[in-house]
């Protein structure tokens, strides 16, 4: 370990330190360590009393995005979008993998323009649309990992990326009230 990562190393440590006294939490230390060469970080041993203390401080800070995401999840219910995947991960708002169908009609919601009639869903397409729509609409970025089946056969889905809580929040407002939140 070099003299960098050592100095950053130790001072993970010491503001880990430093947020767990902050929270009230004086008997959780965090000590910088070495295995096998890979800078760790060992957390004393703790009490059931600041296991529990640890654990509604860290529901606590994801309070705000759980609501967000069931203000999301009643929205898209109550218009008609079938988003099962909607979850929270890593205090991000996650709508997971959408069908073309939803991707479209999430779009259409957010703005887009409607397709022309008998013109087909293609996911390519739906993804460009629903992009700037979302973007139109929150001011975010939505970014869509991959299409499942670009030449959007049957079952075709698109992967969207977790969105921060701010723009999750946006994009209820926008849904709900309609146009740019």
């Amino acid at each position: 370990m070099n003299n960098r990562t050592a100095s950053a190393h130790q001072d993970a440590a010491f503001e880990l330190g430093q947020a767990f006294r902050a929270a009230g939490l004086p008997a959780l230390s965090a000590v910088p360590t070495t295995e096998r060469g890979t800078p760790k970080i060992a957390l004393s041993t703790i009490d059931p009393e600041t296991a529990a203390e640890v654990t509604r401080l860290i529901r606590k800070a994801l309070t705000r995005t759980h609501k967000v995401a069931d203000a999301l999840r009643s929205t898209a219910e109550t218009l008609g979008l079938d988003l099962p995947e909607l979850h929270v991960e890593n205090n991000k708002v996650s709508m997971g993998d959408l069908s073309l169908p939803t991707a479209d009609r999430l779009a259409r919601l957010l703005g887009a323009p409607d397709r022309d009639p008998g013109t087909a869903i293609e996911a390519q397409n739906v993804a460009d649309r629903l992009r700037t729509a979302f973007k139109n609409a929150t001011g975010g970025v939505l970014r869509i990992d991959h299409l499942d089946d670009p030449h959007s056969r049957p079952g075709s889905r698109l992967s969207l990326t977790a969105i921060d809580v701010n723009t999750a929040r946006r994009l209820v407002m926008a849904l709900q009230f309609g146009g740019p939140a």
